[in-house]
């Protein structure tokens, strides 16, 4: 941390001294991912992917950064690998699926993204697992795909449980998650909605107050 671009030096001398080091390829990728670099990153990824094509970090390292480029059936297919060589208990694995999810939500695939969440869902995770604190937001991911299917009461139960779980740099906030609940009643024509949206307002959301506005 705060050490970025000694930790690039040093993966540099590896991959100068061993061109074959998929890992320290990997690794560095990832550095440059960090700054910023998708150029290089790709290009890392890529022959760590080329010398080791069982490397669950590399996959998911390049999808990271199609996701963003908002490729993503890209990003599905190296989703799909990462998760393919790792174990359903590893981090690895698990930040995999919750991003092939969301990937298949954004391609319109709600029945193939929501059993991904549930999966998710139903690990047994500890609290010092790295993937328990993605909890909510999966809950939430979720919530969003299930209205966008149309399963308008499992939604609004989804982001009931997403509200109890605790944040990650408090991510989703309360007001982001009571904005879409809120919708969510408005749309299965519930009450409630107002109320989620008058808090949301509160909580500082600028969407939450608009709808408001319009509904007055």
């Amino acid at each position: 941390e705060g050490k970025l671009d000694e930790a690039k030096t040093w993966l540099t001398k590896a991959v100068d001294r061993f061109p074959r080091h998929a890992q320290a390829l990997e690794r560095r990728g990832f550095v440059h991912y960090m700054e910023g670099d998708t150029e290089a990153a790709l290009a890392d990824y890529a022959t760590s992917i080329a010398i080791d094509t069982k490397r669950p970090d590399a996959y998911l390292g390049r999808a990271r950064i199609l996701i963003k480029q908002e490729k993503w059936n890209e990003a599905v297919e190296d989703l799909t690998f990462s998760m393919k060589h790792s174990m359903p208990h590893h981090n690895v694995y698990l930040e995999a699926l919750h991003r092939k999810a969301k990937s298949l939500m954004e391609l319109g695939q709600y029945d193939k993204a929501i059993p991904l969440f549930n999966f998710f869902l139903s690990r047994p995770l500890q609290s010092d697992h790295p993937q328990f604190e993605f909890r909510r937001q999966v809950a939430f991911d979720k919530g969003r795909t299930l209205v966008a299917a149309n399963k308008l009461e499992d939604a609004i139960k989804m982001f009931d449980e997403a509200l109890n779980m605790p944040t990650h740099n408090g991510k989703p906030g309360m007001g982001e998650i009571l904005l879409h609940r809120g919708l969510a009643f408005q749309q299965s024509g519930q009450s409630g909605f107002i109320e989620d949206w008058q808090k949301a307002a509160d909580q500082g959301s600028e969407r939450a107050a608009e709808l408001l506005a319009e509904a007055s």
